[in-house]
């Protein structure tokens, strides 16, 4: 399933649109959440069984460790980019799949 991601228009302050805003991507990543003190990554215990029947090895736990980087949501390959354009994701593909959720 392809999921497709516009920026939303709207005033800023500097007054620039389109080709002449300077605005950055934005980059999102797995947070962690105060109360628990897990990764927030959006994956359900069912999601992350689905991947692992498809083969995917990747360490998709949501355990944080404060003194130690999480050998997945800590590294590049999560992170989301958002340009200031219309992008699409593919969740048959793997990475797709854990960006988009």
């Amino acid at each position: 399933m392809l999921v497709e991601v516009r920026p939303i228009e709207s005033p800023k302050w500097h007054g620039k649109t389109k080709g002449e805003s300077f605005k950055r991507p934005l980059k999102l990543s797995a947070l962690v959440d105060g109360e628990t003190m897990r990764y927030a990554t959006g994956l359900s215990k069912e999601d992350i069984e689905k991947l692992k029947k498809k083969g995917v090895s990747y360490n998709l736990s949501d355990e944080y460790d404060p003194d130690k980087p999480h050998e997945f949501w800590d590294s590049p390959l999560p992170v989301v980019k958002l340009e200031n354009n219309t992008q699409f994701f593919n969740t048959d593909n793997v990475i797709d799949f854990i960006k988009v959720k």
